[in-house]
């Protein structure tokens, strides 16, 4: 895959992420299913620090610092800070030449392709949109469409 058919894909898939996001009720910022998962809020804010970390990958200045989550404490909030982050971060990589997400990265002692580990990021955040589309669904929220219909919204 190449780098638009890529930045497409990533800025397609935090669209449906969104509105998954945006169907999550206020006040259930603590929720989490069991006492090992991650809180609603912060699965929202992972998705803002993802998004930052796949600018520093194709930059190549990958380190662990980058990881930190802001002090942000409702759902709303983490939503805006994620668009934000989105916005600014899709910008930043369509102004990198093509050339650099081919390039190797070393992060956590695994060298990869840049672009593989984009892809791996992007693959992550489907992964825990799908997750909090459960706790929405558990918070009395309704799951919007994401790839067809759900049980509350045929996609049409």
């Amino acid at each position: 895959m190449n780098k638009d058919a890529l930045l497409k894909l990533m800025d397609r898939e935090f669209a449906t992420t969104l509105k998954v996001l945006k169907a999550f009720p206020e006040g259930f910022e603590e929720f989490k299913p069991h006492e090992r998962s991650r809180s609603a809020l912060n699965l929202v804010l992972g998705f803002a620090v993802e998004e930052n970390a796949m600018k520093h990958i194709v930059r190549g200045k990958m380190d662990m610092s980058i990881f930190q989550y802001p002090e942000i404490k409702t759902i709303a909030e983490g939503i805006h800070y994620a668009e934000a982050t989105h916005a600014d971060v899709m910008a930043d990589l369509r102004s990198v030449p093509e050339e650099e997400y081919v390039q190797s990265l070393e992060v956590m002692g695994r060298t990869m392709v840049r672009m593989e580990m984009l892809w791996l990021f992007a693959l992550d955040q489907i992964h825990h949109r799908g997750q909090f589309s459960v706790y929405l669904r558990m918070v009395g929220g309704k799951v919007p469409s994401i790839y067809g219909p759900s049980g509350d919204d045929p996609g049409i």
